[in-house]
Order: structure tokens, then sequence, then C-alpha cells
């Protein structure tokens, strides 16, 4: 008799439960569907709008250079220089192209896992890998000048100076190499967070200085001759609660324009800052 009795007002209490699942079932499934995936807060697309085309884009030409990028995420792109155009590819293949036909000056198959660049400075073309090497050609002939170890993978365009080479690599170190030679001159290291994004910002050369942003949120100035530190600036203070929210790498090169450096960082701000100084200028959110 008991027994009967709990299944009876157990029946009754599911009855209960499903009636009011029924009579609320968009706002529970909204409950559960927020409990399981969140809440949907993604920017909705902006709507196209209609438009009357002023100018009619013509392929002059095409050239194929190779097998492009791979799986590695790797962000290789042409560099102009002159009437000339330099690309590379994640395969090895760097070559030098005329502006106005496409076609080859020379090609040169080094068979190394390129992943940054290609650079172009007075007399050399220069890339770097996966394993950790600059690799510099000649820019007239695509011959081999010299190569160099670094300490770790190169994910940015090498650039060149007054005879000097700058490469950046992901562990966060800033290598001066000299032009003719591929000797290592000085090092500059500034290390990395525990967790950050796969790339790093590209080092711009102006008046004598290497401007670099790390992945901390930092913007650093230093002298392009000796690798002395003029100025750091920290641009981008962490927030969050896990790591992954607290990420404020600066990945994106730099722009000087003037005595003026122009810089973005990862989920903060774009900020404009004094090159002699690192004063800032103006500093505004953009994430």
């Amino acid at each position: 008799m008991i027994w009967k009795k709990f299944n009876l007002f157990l029946l009754f209490r599911v009855l209960i439960l499903y009636s009011i699942v029924i009579s609320t079932g968009c706002g529970v499934r909204q409950t559960v569907s927020e409990y399981i995936g969140g809440v949907d807060n993604t920017t909705p697309p902006t709507p196209l709008i209609n438009f009357i085309e002023t100018a009619d884009l013509n392929k002059i030409w095409s050239q194929d250079i190779g097998k492009g990028t791979d799986d590695s995420f790797a962000k290789i792109k042409p560099v102009i220089s002159g009437n000339q155009i330099f690309i590379a590819d994640t395969r090895g293949n760097v070559a030098a192209l005329t502006m106005e036909a496409g076609k080859f000056i020379w090609r040169s198959d080094s068979r190394l896992p390129i992943t940054g660049g290609p650079g172009v400075g007075t007399s050399l073309v220069m890339v770097g890998t996966s394993e950790g090497e600059i690799l510099a050609l000649s820019k007239e002939t695509g011959n081999e000048v010299w190569r160099t170890k670094v300490s770790s993978e190169v994910l940015s365009s090498p650039g060149e100076a007054d005879g000097v080479v700058i490469a950046r690599t992901i562990d966060g170190k800033i290598f001066a190499i000299d032009a003719n030679t591929g000797e290592h001159l000085w090092v500059y290291d500034r290390g990395v967070p525990a967790l950050s994004l796969r790339g790093t910002s590209t080092p711009v050369i102006a008046n004598g200085l290497v401007i670099t942003g790390s992945d901390e949120g930092r913007l650093a100035v230093i002298e392009l001759k000796t690798g002395k530190l003029v100025w750091e600036k920290k641009l981008a203070l962490p927030r969050g609660k896990n790591e992954l929210e607290r990420m404020v790498d600066i990945d994106a090169q730099p722009l000087v324009i003037d005595e003026t450096i122009y810089v973005t960082t990862f989920q903060a701000n774009i900020s404009a800052l004094s090159l002699e100084t690192g004063r800032i200028i103006w500093q505004r959110d953009i994430s």
C-alpha cells in the first residue's frame, strides 16, 4: 500500500514537471542552450548596401611561383622594391619578377621550410625558416650570400638597413646580423608569456632605430648599431580570468610616419607614440 502511494506521488510530480516544461518550453530551451553553449554574443554581419561600380579591375598578368603557404599559417606575402616583385613559398622557392609583365628575373630553390619573409634590403633578399635559419640571397642574381642560425622559428620578415639585418624569432629575441658576412652583432631578448598568438610583429627600421612589438603588449625602440634599448612602453594591460583572455600581443607591424609610431595590440587598443621619447600622443580602445 505504501509503495502504491509512493508511485502515485511520483507520477503526480512528473505530471506537474511536464506541464511546466510545456508551458515554458521556449524559456527552458533557451536556458538549457545558454547553460551548454553560452550566450551567443557574436556581432551580426553588417548588411550589404547597393552601390554603383566606379572602377573596373582587369587582370594584367598572373604567374605561378610555387606552392604558396601550407597549414603552418605562414604570413608570406609579396614585396615590391623598385620595379620588381619578390615572393617566396613554404617549400623554399624564392623568386624575383618584373612588375610590368610578371616575367621571372631569377628563381632560387633553397629547399628550406620558409615561414617568414621575404624581406628586401639594399642588396639582399632575406627569408626566415621554421628551423631557425636566416637565408640571404643576392637581390640581383638570387644566389646565396650567406645563411645563419638563430634561436627559433622566424615568422616575420627580416629587414635590412645600414649594413645590418634585423630578424625576430618566436621566442621573443631580436637578432642583428652583419649584412655582408652573416655574423651576429647583438641580440635583444624580451621573452614571451606562457600563452601567445602564433605570430610576431615585424620589426621596423627607421632613423637608425629598430621598432618592435612584443607578445606582452610592449613596444620597444632599440639602437640599430648597438642593440641598446632607447625606450620601452607598455601599451596594453592583460585583462580577464584566464591566459586566453589576458593575451595582449603586438603582432601587427608598427607604422612609422614622420616622427610618430602607430601600433595596435590584440584585444586592446591602437596607439600613437613619439618616436623620439615614447610619449603616448593618443590611444583608443578597439577591442
